[in-house]
């Protein structure tokens, strides 16, 4: 049961991505999480927040090993022009192997994205441990350089011009 309360919580944290959908020219990074990998004494970061020269929109998931492959997809379809995974460093999950999952499924969704012709860089995974708010912002505004070469997603236009 408790696996799905998580998942609740997931989709419900991808469902806010209407802040990532706002139109204007500043990039929209979300970075999902792992809570296991930030300090204890850190605020959980969750929700948007406009940093100078992008948004972020922030998710905690319980493991990094949360994050299925449909996650990233349906963010960028959402709107974002980026998705930063943080997870825990290898051989440090309190889960065993949480870490090694993201890290297969980020490569799977990368190389998915790199046959679409939008860009294996839209995906990253990055690890860390006892990271505090600011090590979070910091990450997630080091996505900003490849972001910017990549210019904008370009499922956001397609799906600005598209009815529904």
């Amino acid at each position: 049961m408790v696996k799905s309360i998580s998942m609740d919580r997931t989709m419900g944290k991808r469902a806010g991505m209407k802040d990532a959908k706002q139109p204007g020219n500043m990039p929209r990074i979300v970075v999902v999480y792992c809570r296991n990998a930030v300090s204890s004494a850190a605020e959980m970061l969750e929700g948007s927040y406009m940093e100078k020269g992008f948004h972020a929109f922030f998710a905690a998931l319980p493991c990094s090993s949360k994050i299925e492959a449909s996650y990233p997809l349906k963010i960028l379809a959402d709107g974002a022009d980026g998705v930063l995974v943080v997870a825990c460093p290898e051989g440090h999950c309190r889960n065993l192997v949480g870490n090694v999952r993201a890290e297969k499924r980020t490569n799977y969704v990368r190389s998915l994205l790199d046959k679409a012709g939008m860009g294996a860089e839209r995906l990253t995974l990055e690890r860390g441990e006892n990271l505090t708010e600011k090590d979070l912002l910091e990450m997630a505004k080091s996505r900003l350089g490849p972001l910017k070469t990549l210019g904008p997603n370009p499922m956001k236009e397609k799906k600005r011009g598209h009815k529904t």
